[in-house]
């Protein structure tokens, strides 16, 4: 779950894909290890059983997801790339530890008991139905929801930080030793030709990339928090 918060993080956080190369390789080795401990307490008391096979299908099928991911992201954006893998990652280990590994568990435990192999997965089979199928998919469907909003909230965090960021360096461009050294500050000088002619720059910066501050510059982030600030600045004079 750490690497997976990581990737998260890299997500709001515009990382470089290097970056992002590095913890999938971390990713990619965690995974190798927890699926080789895992298969072997399988094998110990599934051993030449279909489920068993699934299983370890399905843990192939893990890696060459997230190779695909990898390799596909060559025209497409990175942000987009690292949220479509961090949504995979969270759903796919959610599913695969609640249901997969869960069901594989039950039969181990009913083997243990002295149940024979048949017995112990219709029994698994039963354990995982009815209530705890619900259970399990609606807590499937709230983890989907989850995570989603935890992205987008990481990355207004990240943006909304870039544009006070912007806003202050772009005061230091046009009011140079004088500006203000806070949003606050920024607000209350604003007047309503200043605000338009702000906006203007914003617009020409996020096309063209000249200004000294356009490199923090999350455009649309940036403007709203701007019209924010000048509201406040208009409420506190009126």
């Amino acid at each position: 779950m750490d690497i997976l918060n990581r990737l998260a993080a890299h997500l709001a956080g515009c990382s470089r894909p290097a970056t992002l190369e590095t913890v999938l390789d971390e990713l990619a080795d965690y995974a190798v290890l927890h699926f080789e401990t895992e298969e072997r307490v399988w094998r110990e008391w599934l051993s030449g059983d279909g489920w068993l096979e699934e299983h370890e299908q399905t843990h192939r099928g893990f890696f060459e997801r997230v190779d695909s991911l990898r390799n596909g992201s060559d025209d497409r954006p990175h942000n987009e790339v690292i949220q479509e893998i961090v949504l995979f990652l969270s759903q796919w280990l959610a599913y695969h530890i609640l249901e997969s590994d869960k069901r594989m568990a039950f039969v181990v435990d009913f083997v243990r008991s002295g149940d024979p192999l048949p017995e112990a997965k219709h029994k698994a089979n039963e354990r995982m139905s009815g209530s705890m199928r619900l259970l399990i998919e609606t807590v499937l469907t709230m983890y989907d929801s989850l995570s989603s909003r935890t992205l987008d909230l990481m990355r207004e965090k990240v943006l909304r930080k870039r544009a006070e960021q912007a806003l202050l360096l772009w005061a230091r461009t046009v009011w140079g030793d004088a500006a203000p050294s806070s949003l606050l500050e920024i607000a209350a000088r604003l007047e309503r030709e200043e605000m338009a002619q702000l906006l203007l720059q914003l617009r020409e910066a996020a096309r063209d990339g000249t200004a000294q501050w356009s490199g923090y510059l999350c455009r649309e982030v940036l403007i709203g928090h701007l019209r924010e600030l000048s509201a406040e600045g208009a409420r506190r004079d009126g």
